[in-house]
């Protein structure tokens, strides 16, 4: 927990230093307010600059990609599919495995570094 900690205050450090936008899904809202909320969680929703509804469409296109791709995630899909329509982007996250097939699936070029060739940028906490 506190390499997790560190990993995301030096996250909200340089996303304050770039003034880059964090974007949250609504499902990663309503995926931490499910059980007590942990600090460093409520933290991001503090630091959010917009949390991105998902509406009719949205949720038809994740339920797609979830079919095709064979994972049951909707949060990972709603984060994917947000960051790649936005991109370029970062995904910060605990479980970088479980983005990848569905970042393939939405043909996004992933990389680890910034540059013209990369769509989406994985960063695991």
């Amino acid at each position: 927990m506190e390499r997790r900690n560190g990993a995301l205050f030096a996250f909200f450090r340089a996303v304050r230093l770039e003034r880059a936008p964090i974007i949250v899904p609504a499902t990663v809202v309503a995926e931490i307010w499910r059980s007590p909320p942990r600090h460093q969680n409520t933290t991001l929703l503090e630091a959010a600059h917009e949390i991105s509804v998902l509406d009719d469409r949205q949720a038809r296109a994740i339920g797609n990609l979830l079919g095709v791709t064979g994972t049951t995630q909707i949060v990972d899909a709603h984060v994917c599919t947000i960051a790649v329509n936005r991109a370029p982007s970062l995904i910060v996250t605990s479980d970088p495995k479980d983005m990848e097939p569905l970042l393939a699936a939405l043909g996004a070029r992933v990389g680890s570094r910034r540059g013209n060739d990369v769509d989406v940028i994985v960063y695991a906490i």
